[in-house]
């Protein structure tokens, strides 16, 4: 739902404010990290799926990646040019962001979240930790 105090298309969800934590630490960094689980029974499943155009799903899985690789990992910046230059759309994004932004939700640190890339980053960040303290004992 659009509201008049905000630019955000339909398909971001803005909650109630006050608006929830970021869904992953601020400090995760996966960059370097080129592998991004994706659950394909999920996402087969997903109304991304059902309901999208072959240039907005393109542009939704774009964001997935681009966002794969921000800091904090699984979030991205909330400024619409950033996000028609991140997700390949250019001067195309006004048509294509409600699609491309599915499922998307601003977060209290002003950046946007994907619950499941969130969790799929969350996921690979505490296996990063985890290798680094292996390492760390060697």
């Amino acid at each position: 739902m659009n509201n008049a105090h905000t630019s955000l298309p339909d398909a971001v969800q803005e909650p109630q404010r006050p608006f929830p934590a970021p869904m992953t630490p601020s400090q995760s960094d996966l960059r370097g990290l080129p592998f991004m689980p994706l659950d394909t029974c999920r996402l087969l499943d997903s109304d991304l799926f059902a309901l999208s155009t072959g240039d907005g799903f393109k542009c939704a899985v774009a964001l997935w990646c681009k966002a794969w690789q921000q800091m904090p990992a699984g979030s991205l910046p909330h400024n619409e040019r950033v996000l028609a230059h991140l997700s390949g759309a250019g001067g195309r994004w006004p048509a294509l962001r409600a699609m491309a932004l599915h499922g998307w939700v601003v977060c209290s640190d002003g950046r946007l979240y994907h619950p499941v890339i969130a969790q799929k980053a969350n996921q690979a960040w505490k296996a990063r930790l985890a290798q680094r303290a292996r390492a760390a004992r060697r």
